[in-house]
Protein backbone atom coordinates (compact mmCIF):
# COMPACT_ATOMS: atom_id res chain seq x y z
CA UNK A 1 0.00 0.00 0.00
CA UNK A 2 2.56 2.25 0.66
CA UNK A 3 4.80 1.80 -2.47
CA UNK A 4 1.13 2.64 -3.94
CA UNK A 5 0.95 5.68 -1.94
CA UNK A 6 4.10 6.33 -3.01
CA UNK A 7 4.29 6.14 -6.38
CA UNK A 8 0.94 7.92 -6.63
CA UNK A 9 2.56 10.82 -4.67
CA UNK A 10 5.51 11.44 -7.27
CA UNK A 11 3.16 10.74 -9.75
CA UNK A 12 1.27 14.17 -8.78
CA UNK A 13 4.53 16.18 -8.30
CA UNK A 14 3.32 19.02 -10.67
CA UNK A 15 1.50 22.11 -8.74
CA UNK A 16 -0.69 22.47 -12.18
CA UNK A 17 0.24 20.01 -15.15
CA UNK A 18 -1.52 22.82 -16.52
CA UNK A 19 1.71 24.89 -16.55
CA UNK A 20 3.92 22.10 -17.66
CA UNK A 21 5.03 21.99 -21.28
CA UNK A 22 3.14 19.49 -23.24
CA UNK A 23 5.52 16.52 -23.36
CA UNK A 24 6.02 16.77 -18.78
CA UNK A 25 2.23 16.56 -19.07
CA UNK A 26 1.71 13.47 -21.04
CA UNK A 27 4.99 11.63 -19.28
CA UNK A 28 2.93 12.99 -15.98
CA UNK A 29 -0.42 11.68 -16.70
CA UNK A 30 0.89 8.17 -18.04
CA UNK A 31 2.66 7.39 -15.13
CA UNK A 32 -0.48 8.40 -13.16
CA UNK A 33 -2.62 5.89 -15.14
CA UNK A 34 0.04 3.16 -14.92
CA UNK A 35 -0.11 3.65 -11.21
CA UNK A 36 -4.13 3.47 -10.96
CA UNK A 37 -4.11 0.18 -13.39
CA UNK A 38 -1.65 -1.22 -10.92
CA UNK A 39 -3.81 -0.44 -8.09
CA UNK A 40 -7.02 -1.66 -9.94
CA UNK A 41 -5.93 -4.70 -10.78
CA UNK A 42 -5.19 -5.79 -6.84
CA UNK A 43 -8.55 -8.37 -6.74
CA UNK A 44 -10.62 -8.71 -3.30
CA UNK A 45 -10.99 -12.44 -4.56
CA UNK A 46 -15.19 -11.81 -3.64
CA UNK A 47 -17.20 -14.25 -4.66
CA UNK A 48 -20.14 -13.57 -7.46
CA UNK A 49 -23.36 -12.74 -5.53
CA UNK A 50 -26.47 -11.31 -6.65
CA UNK A 51 -28.56 -10.13 -3.89
CA UNK A 52 -31.11 -9.04 -5.80
CA UNK A 53 -32.03 -5.49 -4.97
CA UNK A 54 -31.98 -5.73 -1.31
CA UNK A 55 -31.35 -2.63 1.01
CA UNK A 56 -27.74 -2.66 2.62
CA UNK A 57 -28.69 -0.62 5.83
CA UNK A 58 -25.27 1.32 7.18
CA UNK A 59 -25.37 2.62 10.89
CA UNK A 60 -23.31 5.84 10.28
CA UNK A 61 -21.78 7.30 13.34
CA UNK A 62 -20.59 10.11 11.04
CA UNK A 63 -22.82 12.54 10.04
CA UNK A 64 -19.74 15.24 10.56
CA UNK A 65 -17.78 13.07 7.73
CA UNK A 66 -20.84 12.02 5.87
CA UNK A 67 -19.24 13.21 2.34
CA UNK A 68 -16.67 10.27 2.51
CA UNK A 69 -19.66 7.44 2.74
CA UNK A 70 -22.59 8.95 0.54
CA UNK A 71 -22.51 11.75 -1.96
CA UNK A 72 -24.27 12.59 -4.92
CA UNK A 73 -22.05 13.88 -8.33
CA UNK A 74 -21.53 17.29 -7.91
CA UNK A 75 -18.25 18.03 -10.20
CA UNK A 76 -16.17 18.10 -6.99
CA UNK A 77 -13.43 15.04 -7.28
CA UNK A 78 -14.22 13.56 -4.00
CA UNK A 79 -17.72 13.76 -4.13
CA UNK A 80 -17.47 11.95 -6.99
CA UNK A 81 -15.30 9.25 -6.15
CA UNK A 82 -17.27 8.50 -3.05
CA UNK A 83 -20.40 8.15 -5.77
CA UNK A 84 -18.96 5.62 -8.27
CA UNK A 85 -17.17 3.83 -5.11
CA UNK A 86 -21.21 3.25 -3.80
CA UNK A 87 -22.52 2.92 -7.32
CA UNK A 88 -19.90 0.15 -8.15
CA UNK A 89 -20.67 -1.88 -4.97
CA UNK A 90 -24.52 -1.59 -5.90
CA UNK A 91 -24.13 -2.55 -9.38
CA UNK A 92 -21.61 -5.38 -8.46
CA UNK A 93 -23.84 -7.23 -5.94
CA UNK A 94 -27.60 -5.79 -6.87
CA UNK A 95 -28.11 -4.15 -3.45
CA UNK A 96 -29.09 -0.55 -2.20
CA UNK A 97 -26.65 1.13 -0.12
CA UNK A 98 -28.69 2.97 2.88
CA UNK A 99 -27.26 5.04 4.68
CA UNK A 100 -28.80 6.16 8.51
CA UNK A 101 -26.47 8.85 9.58
CA UNK A 102 -26.26 9.72 13.55
CA UNK A 103 -24.24 12.55 14.92
CA UNK A 104 -20.54 11.13 15.47
CA UNK A 105 -19.35 12.95 18.42
CA UNK A 106 -19.93 12.61 21.70
CA UNK A 107 -23.36 14.24 21.13
CA UNK A 108 -24.46 11.43 19.15
CA UNK A 109 -23.50 8.58 21.08
CA UNK A 110 -26.90 7.76 23.14
CA UNK A 111 -28.95 7.79 19.73
CA UNK A 112 -26.42 5.64 18.06
CA UNK A 113 -26.53 3.27 21.09
CA UNK A 114 -30.01 3.03 21.50
CA UNK A 115 -30.34 2.51 18.10
CA UNK A 116 -27.81 0.07 17.16
CA UNK A 117 -28.62 -1.99 20.58
CA UNK A 118 -32.41 -2.01 19.29
CA UNK A 119 -31.26 -3.68 16.39
CA UNK A 120 -29.00 -6.34 18.17
CA UNK A 121 -31.57 -7.15 21.41
CA UNK A 122 -34.66 -7.55 19.63
CA UNK A 123 -33.26 -9.57 16.83
CA UNK A 124 -34.48 -7.20 13.93
CA UNK A 125 -31.42 -6.99 12.10
CA UNK A 126 -32.16 -3.17 11.32
CA UNK A 127 -28.38 -2.43 10.08
CA UNK A 128 -25.91 -4.49 8.63
CA UNK A 129 -22.89 -2.56 9.11
CA UNK A 130 -22.02 0.58 11.78
CA UNK A 131 -19.24 2.92 10.70
CA UNK A 132 -18.09 5.62 13.05
CA UNK A 133 -15.09 7.86 14.64
CA UNK A 134 -12.56 4.89 16.40
CA UNK A 135 -12.58 6.39 19.91
CA UNK A 136 -16.52 7.13 20.02
CA UNK A 137 -17.31 3.89 19.42
CA UNK A 138 -15.22 1.25 21.02
CA UNK A 139 -17.17 1.39 24.27
CA UNK A 140 -19.87 -0.32 22.30
CA UNK A 141 -17.53 -3.18 22.83
CA UNK A 142 -18.27 -4.23 26.55
CA UNK A 143 -21.87 -4.31 25.22
CA UNK A 144 -21.80 -7.13 22.93
CA UNK A 145 -22.92 -5.25 20.41
CA UNK A 146 -20.24 -6.52 17.80
CA UNK A 147 -19.50 -9.53 16.09
CA UNK A 148 -15.76 -10.67 16.19
CA UNK A 149 -14.74 -9.88 12.47
CA UNK A 150 -11.80 -12.42 12.84
CA UNK A 151 -14.29 -15.09 12.40
CA UNK A 152 -16.45 -14.25 9.47
CA UNK A 153 -15.94 -14.99 5.75
CA UNK A 154 -14.74 -12.40 3.03
CA UNK A 155 -12.92 -10.64 5.22
CA UNK A 156 -9.23 -10.23 4.23
CA UNK A 157 -7.48 -8.20 6.80
CA UNK A 158 -4.14 -8.78 4.68
CA UNK A 159 -5.41 -6.58 2.18
CA UNK A 160 -3.79 -2.98 1.84
CA UNK A 161 -7.28 -1.42 2.16
CA UNK A 162 -6.78 -2.33 5.98
CA UNK A 163 -4.77 -0.85 8.34
CA UNK A 164 -2.45 -3.14 10.47
CA UNK A 165 -1.09 -0.33 13.02
CA UNK A 166 -4.49 0.42 13.93
CA UNK A 167 -5.98 -2.96 13.68
CA UNK A 168 -3.12 -4.56 15.87
CA UNK A 169 -4.30 -1.98 18.66
CA UNK A 170 -8.26 -2.54 18.68
CA UNK A 171 -7.31 -6.61 18.91
CA UNK A 172 -7.76 -8.01 22.06
CA UNK A 173 -6.89 -11.54 22.50
CA UNK A 174 -7.74 -12.53 18.80
CA UNK A 175 -10.56 -10.71 18.85
CA UNK A 176 -11.41 -8.05 16.24
CA UNK A 177 -15.06 -6.15 16.78
CA UNK A 178 -13.88 -2.65 14.91
CA UNK A 179 -11.82 -2.83 12.24
CA UNK A 180 -9.57 0.54 10.01
CA UNK A 181 -9.26 0.91 6.45
CA UNK A 182 -9.51 2.54 3.74
CA UNK A 183 -13.71 2.50 3.68
CA UNK A 184 -14.82 6.10 5.25
CA UNK A 185 -11.57 7.37 4.06
CA UNK A 186 -10.79 9.40 7.74
CA UNK A 187 -8.09 7.70 8.16
CA UNK A 188 -6.42 8.92 5.80
CA UNK A 189 -7.73 12.55 6.06
CA UNK A 190 -7.48 12.59 9.93
CA UNK A 191 -3.89 12.05 9.12
CA UNK A 192 -2.28 14.88 11.87
CA UNK A 193 0.64 17.03 10.21
CA UNK A 194 2.32 20.72 10.86
CA UNK A 195 1.08 23.42 8.57
CA UNK A 196 3.48 26.31 7.82
CA UNK A 197 2.89 29.72 7.06
CA UNK A 198 5.42 30.30 3.75
CA UNK A 199 5.07 34.08 3.71
CA UNK A 200 6.22 34.42 7.38
CA UNK A 201 9.00 31.64 6.45
CA UNK A 202 10.54 34.36 4.33
CA UNK A 203 9.90 37.60 6.18
CA UNK A 204 11.27 36.31 9.31
CA UNK A 205 14.24 34.86 7.30
CA UNK A 206 13.81 31.40 8.98
CA UNK A 207 15.25 28.92 5.98
CA UNK A 208 14.27 25.93 3.85
CA UNK A 209 11.45 24.14 5.59
CA UNK A 210 11.67 21.32 3.42
CA UNK A 211 15.59 20.64 4.09
CA UNK A 212 14.91 21.03 7.64
CA UNK A 213 12.63 17.91 7.64
CA UNK A 214 14.71 16.14 5.63
CA UNK A 215 17.94 16.71 7.47
CA UNK A 216 16.03 15.17 10.34
CA UNK A 217 16.72 18.34 12.34
CA UNK A 218 12.66 19.08 12.35
CA UNK A 219 12.80 18.26 16.39
CA UNK A 220 10.29 19.88 19.37
CA UNK A 221 13.60 21.97 19.87
CA UNK A 222 13.84 23.44 16.44
CA UNK A 223 9.83 23.58 16.19
CA UNK A 224 10.30 26.11 19.42
CA UNK A 225 13.16 27.88 17.91
CA UNK A 226 11.77 28.94 15.14
CA UNK A 227 8.18 29.88 16.50
CA UNK A 228 9.88 31.54 18.83
CA UNK A 229 11.22 34.14 16.04
CA UNK A 230 8.43 35.49 15.12
CA UNK A 231 6.10 36.02 18.22
CA UNK A 232 4.92 39.31 18.35
CA UNK A 233 2.67 41.42 20.69
CA UNK A 234 1.38 43.85 18.24
CA UNK A 235 -0.68 45.84 19.95
CA UNK A 236 1.78 46.19 23.07
CA UNK A 237 -1.38 45.46 25.76
CA UNK A 238 1.08 42.22 27.09
CA UNK A 239 -2.15 39.81 26.39
CA UNK A 240 -1.72 37.72 23.66
CA UNK A 241 -5.11 37.12 21.16
CA UNK A 242 -6.24 36.92 18.15
CA UNK A 243 -4.82 40.82 17.13
CA UNK A 244 -0.98 39.34 17.73
CA UNK A 245 0.84 37.16 16.12
CA UNK A 246 2.01 33.51 17.40
CA UNK A 247 4.59 30.80 16.95
CA UNK A 248 1.90 28.16 16.66
CA UNK A 249 -1.86 27.86 16.89
CA UNK A 250 -3.32 24.33 17.26
CA UNK A 251 -6.03 22.73 20.02
CA UNK A 252 -5.34 20.51 23.15
CA UNK A 253 -6.62 17.34 21.69
CA UNK A 254 -4.30 18.06 18.76
CA UNK A 255 -1.45 18.87 20.42
CA UNK A 256 -2.02 15.90 22.85
CA UNK A 257 -0.81 13.51 19.81
CA UNK A 258 3.31 14.58 20.19
CA UNK A 259 3.59 11.65 22.38
CA UNK A 260 2.63 9.11 19.47
CA UNK A 261 4.56 11.61 16.76
CA UNK A 262 7.57 11.15 19.73
CA UNK A 263 7.63 7.50 19.63
CA UNK A 264 5.92 7.01 23.14
CA UNK A 265 3.31 4.82 23.42
CA UNK A 266 1.15 4.91 26.75
CA UNK A 267 0.78 1.07 27.33
CA UNK A 268 2.27 -2.23 26.27
CA UNK A 269 0.89 -5.98 26.13
CA UNK A 270 2.35 -8.37 28.20
CA UNK A 271 3.34 -12.13 27.46
CA UNK A 272 -0.29 -13.20 27.87
CA UNK A 273 -1.52 -10.53 26.11
CA UNK A 274 -2.74 -8.17 28.42
CA UNK A 275 -2.83 -4.97 28.42
CA UNK A 276 -0.53 -2.51 30.99
CA UNK A 277 -0.60 0.75 31.19
CA UNK A 278 3.16 1.92 31.59
CA UNK A 279 4.47 3.88 34.38
CA UNK A 280 5.72 8.11 33.66
CA UNK A 281 9.62 7.24 32.54
CA UNK A 282 11.90 10.09 31.85
CA UNK A 283 10.22 10.72 28.16
CA UNK A 284 7.20 11.13 29.11
CA UNK A 285 8.14 13.30 31.85
CA UNK A 286 9.82 15.07 29.29
CA UNK A 287 7.04 15.25 27.22
CA UNK A 288 4.55 16.45 29.77
CA UNK A 289 6.95 19.25 29.98
CA UNK A 290 7.27 20.38 26.63
CA UNK A 291 3.06 20.68 26.75
CA UNK A 292 3.25 22.58 29.30
CA UNK A 293 5.35 24.75 28.19
CA UNK A 294 3.07 25.29 24.95
CA UNK A 295 -0.06 25.60 27.38
CA UNK A 296 1.77 28.18 29.47
CA UNK A 297 3.78 30.33 26.71
CA UNK A 298 1.81 33.53 25.41
CA UNK A 299 2.39 33.40 21.75
CA UNK A 300 2.71 29.92 21.47
CA UNK A 301 -1.11 29.25 21.09
CA UNK A 302 -3.57 26.65 22.17
CA UNK A 303 -7.73 26.18 22.22
CA UNK A 304 -10.70 24.18 23.36
CA UNK A 305 -12.17 22.40 20.78
CA UNK A 306 -14.41 24.65 19.45
CA UNK A 307 -11.36 27.23 18.57
CA UNK A 308 -10.94 25.49 14.90
CA UNK A 309 -12.29 28.52 13.07
CA UNK A 310 -10.27 30.98 14.93
CA UNK A 311 -7.05 29.05 14.82
CA UNK A 312 -7.86 28.48 11.24
CA UNK A 313 -8.17 32.53 10.47
CA UNK A 314 -5.27 33.46 12.54
CA UNK A 315 -2.68 30.98 10.56
CA UNK A 316 -4.35 32.02 7.32
CA UNK A 317 -4.26 35.71 7.61
CA UNK A 318 -0.28 35.52 8.57
CA UNK A 319 -0.66 35.64 12.21
CA UNK A 320 1.30 32.07 12.66
CA UNK A 321 3.66 30.50 11.60
CA UNK A 322 2.85 26.98 12.78
CA UNK A 323 -0.35 24.94 12.96
CA UNK A 324 -0.39 21.40 14.54
CA UNK A 325 -3.47 20.07 13.12
CA UNK A 326 -5.54 18.06 11.14
CA UNK A 327 -4.50 17.12 7.34
CA UNK A 328 -8.26 17.85 5.75
CA UNK A 329 -8.26 21.60 6.59
CA UNK A 330 -6.10 21.24 3.09
CA UNK A 331 -9.44 21.13 1.69
CA UNK A 332 -11.43 23.64 3.91
CA UNK A 333 -12.37 26.77 1.75
CA UNK A 334 -10.45 29.39 3.55
CA UNK A 335 -6.83 27.18 3.57
CA UNK A 336 -7.52 27.22 0.03
CA UNK A 337 -8.21 30.98 -0.53
CA UNK A 338 -4.75 31.12 1.45
CA UNK A 339 -2.25 32.67 -0.25
CA UNK A 340 1.13 30.18 0.36
CA UNK A 341 1.04 27.40 3.02
CA UNK A 342 3.20 23.81 3.04
CA UNK A 343 2.64 20.17 4.78
CA UNK A 344 5.31 18.63 7.16
CA UNK A 345 4.92 15.78 9.75
CA UNK A 346 4.57 16.54 13.42
CA UNK A 347 8.24 17.12 14.56
CA UNK A 348 9.91 14.85 16.60
CA UNK A 349 11.20 14.11 20.01
CA UNK A 350 14.67 14.68 18.85
CA UNK A 351 17.38 14.02 16.27
CA UNK A 352 17.95 10.17 17.86
CA UNK A 353 14.72 9.66 16.85
CA UNK A 354 15.06 7.69 13.59
CA UNK A 355 11.91 8.45 11.86
CA UNK A 356 8.88 10.92 11.31
CA UNK A 357 5.63 9.23 13.19
CA UNK A 358 1.84 10.31 12.21
CA UNK A 359 -0.77 9.51 14.12
CA UNK A 360 -4.06 8.98 11.91
CA UNK A 361 -7.84 9.28 13.66
CA UNK A 362 -9.27 6.59 12.13
CA UNK A 363 -12.75 5.78 11.19
CA UNK A 364 -13.57 1.70 12.07
CA UNK A 365 -16.31 -0.66 10.67
CA UNK A 366 -18.00 -2.96 12.58
CA UNK A 367 -20.68 -5.82 12.04
CA UNK A 368 -23.40 -6.00 14.52
CA UNK A 369 -23.59 -8.61 16.92
CA UNK A 370 -26.91 -9.83 15.14
CA UNK A 371 -27.54 -9.35 11.34
CA UNK A 372 -29.74 -10.87 8.43
CA UNK A 373 -26.86 -12.39 7.13
CA UNK A 374 -23.26 -12.27 8.26
CA UNK A 375 -21.67 -13.15 4.66
CA UNK A 376 -23.50 -10.67 2.93
CA UNK A 377 -22.25 -7.97 6.09
CA UNK A 378 -18.57 -9.31 5.52
CA UNK A 379 -18.73 -8.85 2.02
CA UNK A 380 -19.73 -5.95 0.68
CA UNK A 381 -17.89 -4.08 3.69
CA UNK A 382 -14.78 -5.75 2.25
CA UNK A 383 -16.19 -4.75 -1.26
CA UNK A 384 -16.26 -1.16 -0.39
CA UNK A 385 -12.88 -1.32 1.81
CA UNK A 386 -11.40 -2.60 -1.81
CA UNK A 387 -13.24 0.29 -3.62
CA UNK A 388 -12.54 2.66 -1.65
CA UNK A 389 -8.70 1.77 -2.42
CA UNK A 390 -8.87 1.52 -6.48
CA UNK A 391 -11.27 4.70 -6.66
CA UNK A 392 -11.43 7.55 -3.51
CA UNK A 393 -8.25 7.04 -2.09
CA UNK A 394 -6.70 7.72 -5.80
CA UNK A 395 -9.18 10.79 -6.28
CA UNK A 396 -7.99 12.07 -2.77
CA UNK A 397 -3.88 11.36 -3.25
CA UNK A 398 -3.68 11.93 -7.23
CA UNK A 399 -6.23 14.72 -7.99
CA UNK A 400 -7.72 16.34 -4.81
CA UNK A 401 -4.44 16.92 -2.62
CA UNK A 402 -1.38 16.52 -4.49
CA UNK A 403 -2.67 18.64 -6.84
CA UNK A 404 -4.98 20.77 -5.70
CA UNK A 405 -5.46 21.83 -2.03
CA UNK A 406 -1.20 21.76 -1.44
CA UNK A 407 0.87 24.04 -3.28
CA UNK A 408 4.35 22.57 -4.04
CA UNK A 409 6.45 19.63 -5.38
CA UNK A 410 8.21 19.48 -1.59
CA UNK A 411 4.62 19.17 -0.07
CA UNK A 412 3.50 15.98 -1.98
CA UNK A 413 6.89 14.81 -0.65
CA UNK A 414 6.46 15.33 2.65
CA UNK A 415 2.42 13.53 1.96
CA UNK A 416 5.11 10.64 1.18
CA UNK A 417 7.19 10.97 4.80
CA UNK A 418 4.00 11.50 6.61
CA UNK A 419 2.18 8.38 5.48
CA UNK A 420 5.21 5.96 5.58
CA UNK A 421 5.08 5.47 9.58
CA UNK A 422 1.18 5.99 10.82
CA UNK A 423 0.27 4.96 13.81
CA UNK A 424 -2.75 5.24 16.80
CA UNK A 425 -1.90 4.58 20.23
CA UNK A 426 -4.01 2.29 22.26
CA UNK A 427 -5.26 4.41 24.65
CA UNK A 428 -6.69 6.87 22.59
CA UNK A 429 -8.56 4.08 21.00
CA UNK A 430 -9.96 2.99 24.08
CA UNK A 431 -9.86 6.61 25.89
CA UNK A 432 -13.83 5.62 26.66
CA UNK A 433 -13.17 3.18 28.46
CA UNK A 434 -10.12 4.61 30.94
CA UNK A 435 -11.50 8.21 30.62
CA UNK A 436 -10.39 11.29 28.68
CA UNK A 437 -8.05 12.09 31.24
CA UNK A 438 -5.84 9.23 30.55
CA UNK A 439 -5.33 11.18 27.42
CA UNK A 440 -5.88 14.61 27.38
CA UNK A 441 -3.88 15.50 31.10
CA UNK A 442 -0.42 15.81 29.70
CA UNK A 443 0.90 19.03 29.90
CA UNK A 444 -1.96 20.41 32.17
CA UNK A 445 0.76 20.92 35.30
CA UNK A 446 4.51 20.08 35.69
CA UNK A 447 3.50 17.24 38.28
CA UNK A 448 2.54 14.43 35.97
CA UNK A 449 4.22 11.92 37.97
CA UNK A 450 2.59 12.55 41.09
CA UNK A 451 -0.80 12.66 39.17
CA UNK A 452 -0.15 9.56 37.33
CA UNK A 453 0.66 7.70 40.78
CA UNK A 454 -2.71 8.33 41.79
CA UNK A 455 -4.68 7.76 38.80
CA UNK A 456 -3.38 5.23 36.55
CA UNK A 457 -3.90 2.41 39.02
CA UNK A 458 -8.17 3.99 38.55
CA UNK A 459 -7.29 3.66 34.89
CA UNK A 460 -5.56 -0.21 34.70
CA UNK A 461 -8.66 -1.65 37.12
CA UNK A 462 -11.38 -0.24 34.65
CA UNK A 463 -9.47 -1.59 31.48
CA UNK A 464 -8.58 -5.27 33.09
CA UNK A 465 -12.22 -4.96 33.65
CA UNK A 466 -12.55 -4.39 29.92
CA UNK A 467 -10.28 -6.87 28.78
CA UNK A 468 -12.10 -9.95 31.24
CA UNK A 469 -15.37 -8.93 29.39
CA UNK A 470 -13.86 -9.36 26.08
CA UNK A 471 -12.61 -12.96 27.63
CA UNK A 472 -15.47 -13.95 28.32
CA UNK A 473 -16.69 -13.50 24.75
CA UNK A 474 -17.22 -16.32 22.67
Amino acid sequence: MLICIALSLLASCAKDTGNLPSDETTAAETQTETTEETVTEISDNLPEMDYEGIDYNILAAAEQWIQFYESELTGEVIDDAVYKRNLAVEERFDIKLKYNVYNGYYAGLDSVKTALSGSVLSGSGDFDLMVGGISYVTRHIAENLYTDMNKLDYLDFSQPWWYDYVNDELEIFDRLYLAAGQYGMLSTVNAVVTFFNKQMMIDYNLGNMYDIVRSGEWTYDKMIEMASVVIQDVDGNGIYDMNDVFGMVSTYDYISFFPTSMDYRYSYRDDEGNVILKEPDDKILKINEYVYSIYNTQGLYWGEYDYISEMLDMFTNDRALFMPHVLNHSASEVMREMEDFGIIPICKYDEAQNEYITTVVSDVAGIPFYVKDFDMSALILEALASETYKTVRPAYYDVALTRKYSRDNESNEMLDIIFTNPALDFTYIYIDIMGSDMYYQLGKDMNYASWSAKKMPGYQKKLDKFIDIIKEND
